[in-house]
């Protein structure tokens, strides 16, 4: 008598990889979605922790919290004392010609900040105003924002990734705006840009300036973001 054979035919072993490869086409793109999704919320909540709280320890300090009244010289300067392992990369009071310590933005190198739906770059000019690089690599900037320009606060930019890419605003570059001893995610209801709605891929020019308001509010948000940019 014959003693049968177990296993599996050549046309089975063929469908079974074949379902296998549909499985983990489905999956791989959706769990490197949520990976990405992840990194880039854990960034963005640990950057705006940081400079939160080095805003508090100045106010809880009795040193003005009011940038507006700083120079371009000082106001970075200041609030790099209340943090820790900083690096000073720049201020704009010699022009155009800035330091570029290893790891910060090099200015007018021609690798600007592009808008969250690419349509332009984000000018240097914007963002120039001094230049703080946190121990994790992410960069926070500084604007010019004098009282007479009629500002309610002072705008203070966060690179959340640093120097990798993509750097759009609204996906690892976010507006942020710095008001009586708080910082406010630029979009919500006491920041200058309340009444904008340009968190959105399909609008024509500069948009991406209020997803700041978005990311803290949509707990969604990084991954709808990286489901649509590749």
């Amino acid at each position: 008598m014959k003693q049968k054979k177990f296993g599996f035919t050549l046309a089975e072993v063929l469908i079974t990889l074949g379902i296998i490869g549909v499985v983990a086409a489905i999956t791989i793109p959706n769990l490197m979605t949520e990976i990405k999704a992840k990194k880039l919320k854990t960034q963005f909540t640990k950057s705006y922790s940081v400079v939160q709280q080095a805003i508090r320890l100045m106010e809880a300090d009795d040193v003005s919290t009011d940038f507006r009244t700083y120079t371009n010289a000082t106001r970075h300067r200041t609030l790099a004392k209340y943090m820790t392992n900083v690096t000073i990369c720049s201020d704009n009071t010699s022009g155009n010609t800035v330091k570029t310590p290893a790891g910060c933005h090099s200015f007018y190198s021609g690798d600007e900040y592009k808008f969250l739906n690419r349509n332009g770059r984000i000018g240097d000019g914007i963002y120039n105003d001094g230049q703080l690089l946190l121990p994790d690599g992410a960069l926070v900037f500084f604007d010019d924002c004098p009282i007479s320009e009629g500002w309610q606060g002072c705008m203070i930019m966060i690179d959340i990734n640093g120097l990798a890419k993509p750097n759009r605003l609204g996906y690892d570059f976010f507006a942020f705006e710095a008001q009586e001893g708080k910082l406010y995610p630029m979009g919500g209801l006491t920041t200058s840009y309340r009444f904008h709605d340009d968190c959105n891929l399909n609008r024509p020019n500069q948009s991406g300036w209020t997803c700041t308001q978005k990311a803290v509010s949509d707990n969604d948000y990084f991954k709808k973001v990286v489901k649509r940019i590749k």
